[in-house]
């Protein structure tokens, strides 16, 4: 589904607005409704569709590293000495680390966010320890999601971050919304709830059992296959 064919499904189901107008306050209602649904939505969970590779090149001595631009959150990241996941510190946890170790050059064992670069929005870490030499941090991210604005009605944009069976999950949250404008709260509840069920239901649907786990480590080709795949390059 396109984004024009969602406000236009949003317009005829809900009586919002006319469906041959595009630049109406409806049609802004609707499209502040889906950013904010979306947003929602990504926040709840670290969905398959959002996943994102990454893979950074350490530099000795460099201490502070920039994620690429469609990364919007950090999941997990791996030292490639331990194979563990890197402690994810707070402001408070680095800044009395640092007093009492002066980032003294080592073996990088977490990271610390440090704010985005602010023409991209891309998202800056500090490694902690500084790295001593050359290595590689593997790890995911959660893609970006870019909100809508009403001239990407004209472009044909497509709802393309979240899969056509989620467009259904963001239609009752919006048309949860609209209801909501038009002060039919009753309307509103019942799409309100099938909007946090469905994400709920698909939530568990990705949380589900593997069909297998497992009960000894990879193999070491495999192992070394996995460090060497291509992902996400920072610089």
């Amino acid at each position: 589904m396109d984004l024009s064919t969602f406000v236009k499904t949003v317009k005829r189901q809900t009586s919002h607005g006319r469906l041959t107008v595009t630049n109406d306050q409806a049609t802004k209602d609707i499209i502040d409704s889906l950013n904010a649904r979306g947003f929602e939505a990504w926040r709840r969970h670290d969905w398959e569709f959002s996943l994102l590779e990454l893979s950074i090149t350490l530099v000795a001595d460099q201490k502070d590293y920039t994620l690429d631009a469609t990364a919007g959150s950090v999941i997990v990241l791996y030292g490639n000495e331990s194979g563990l996941p890197l402690k994810r510190f707070t402001h408070r946890e680095h800044l009395r680390w640092w007093r009492n170790f002066n980032g003294a050059p080592g073996t990088v064992f977490g990271y610390v966010h440090i704010g985005r670069v602010a023409a991209t929005g891309a998202i800056k870490i500090r490694m902690v320890n500084t790295p001593g030499g050359e290595g590689t941090i593997l790890g995911w991210a959660k893609m970006k999601l870019v909100p809508y604005v009403v001239a990407d009605i004209a472009t044909n944009t497509g709802l393309t971050f979240f899969p056509e069976e989620f467009h259904n999950t963001l239609l009752y949250g919006v048309k949860s919304d609209i209801y909501e404008i038009q002060g039919k709260k009753d309307l509103g509840l019942v799409q309100d709830r099938k909007y946090s069920l469905t994400i709920g239901q698909a939530i568990i649907d990705e949380e589900g059992s593997p069909d297998a786990q497992l009960t000894s480590p990879p193999p070491p080709m495999y192992r070394k296959r996995q460090r060497t795949r291509g992902g996400t390059i920072v610089s």
